[in-house]
């Protein structure tokens, strides 16, 4: 059995992957900027539905990353705030004490001295 998004060209797809639902009836999703939202506090999954920008899982980000794995293909996908954090997301999470890992000379600064290149 397909989905409506098994059937999309990959511009339709790009357009409509991962808007549902939309916020407000809005006719395209609206950029979240705020960067904490309100949180009910009490509960025993409280701190999972903390929204917070820097935690990557603002609605913006959920949003994008919604996105960018049905564009991918993907079960899921990590949105971040900077190319330094998807690295080093992409690091800790491959990489457990006492592994190495070979750079090329010409990486980013920032990533070759948090390597120790």
């Amino acid at each position: 059995m397909h989905n409506d998004e098994d059937l999309m060209s990959i511009s339709t797809l790009a357009v409509h992957a991962g808007e549902h639902p939309r916020s407000d009836g809005s006719a395209v999703f609206p950029i979240f900027q705020s960067a904490t939202f309100g949180a009910s506090i009490g509960t025993d999954d409280a701190y999972d539905k903390v929204r917070y920008t820097r935690c990557n899982n603002n609605p913006t980000q959920l949003q994008t990353a919604r996105k960018v794995a049905e564009l991918e293909g993907a079960e899921a996908a990590l949105v971040t705030a900077s190319g330094m954090s998807a690295i080093t997301a992409a690091m800790l999470s491959l990489l457990k004490a006492g592994d190495h890992v070979l750079v090329q000379s010409c990486l980013y600064g920032e990533s070759c001295k948090s390597k120790g290149c």
